[in-house]
């Protein structure tokens, strides 16, 4: 009788509907965690990407910088060409001022020299603006 009495429990337990049962039990349980998970991957790979495209932005910005090295090489050059021509007008400016001060000095004590004074000076202009056009 136990014998019996147990083989039908074991069958009634293992009956394909509670079997069904057992599992529709186990889907609502789990359901509300799953899509929990699935919404919180869904975040993730939303700020996954987004980090992704601000890091391959970054690289694609260095690189250009690296490409520009070039660019500012040049600037730097002609920077300082310009400071050192700069330089060389301030010192040529300065020269031509004290040596006007010293014509004009001559030019005041002996008014005979006007044309030597006028001939020298639109030499040395000559000079200067061939010099500065590279004219020789």
């Amino acid at each position: 009788v136990t014998d019996k009495f147990t083989e039908s429990l074991y069958v009634l337990a293992n009956e394909p509907s509670v079997a069904l049962f057992r599992l529709q039990e186990h889907v609502r349980r789990s359901l509300p965690e799953l899509a929990q998970h699935k919404s919180d991957m869904q975040s993730w790979e939303e700020q996954s990407q987004g980090a992704i495209y601000t890091v391959e932005y970054a690289c694609s910005a260095i690189k250009n910088m690296t490409d520009s090295s070039v660019y500012f090489k040049s600037i730097d050059s002609l920077l300082k060409h310009s400071i050192a021509m700069k330089e060389q007008l301030n010192s040529t400016q300065g020269r031509r001022v004290s040596e006007k001060k010293s014509w004009k000095k001559q030019f005041q004590d002996d008014p005979g020299q006007n044309s030597q004074f006028s001939s020298h000076f639109w030499g040395e202009t000559a000079l200067f603006v061939k010099g500065k056009m590279g004219i020789n």
